[in-house]
């Protein structure tokens, strides 16, 4: 074989070989590329998931405490009117009244740190949660 026929088909391999990894890296590099993409628009997703769920969670719990606290009021009105009638003055009825809640907010001011706890608990199980939390 002559030199010439020997360097022009390694220089074609050599072109042949540069081809191809170009041709890989631009692949490789398309297909990493798609990944990134679809894992931002998961973690997007995800974010847009839970901050709903916690939302709703939020806005329904509000809701509820809502309702809560006008029944609430309501039987501390009755209370204090049958305390009243008890004890013949609507005064001390409501002095009663007054006086429950002044010890049971003495109660939770003093035990602020136990019941907080199971609150923040709560609330970081909530948001940790994946796919169970949106089940209920």
């Amino acid at each position: 074989m002559t030199l010439i026929a020997q360097i022009i088909p390694n220089k074609m391999n050599e072109e042949n070989n540069e081809n191809l990894n170009e041709n890989f890296f631009d692949s490789y590099k398309n297909i990493l590329l798609e990944y990134l993409e679809e894992r931002v628009e998961l973690m997007q997703l995800t974010v847009v998931e839970k901050t709903s769920i916690l939302t709703a969670k939020l806005i329904t719990g509000i809701v509820i405490i809502a309702f809560f606290m006008i029944s609430f009021f309501f039987a501390s009105i009755v209370l204090g009117l049958y305390l009243g009638e008890i004890y013949q003055s609507n005064f001390t009825g409501f002095l009663i009244v007054a006086a429950i809640y002044i010890g049971l907010s003495l109660f939770a001011f003093l035990f602020k740190r136990k019941l907080e706890k199971p609150i923040i608990n709560l609330l970081i199980k909530q948001l940790l949660t994946g796919q169970n939390s949106s089940k209920n």
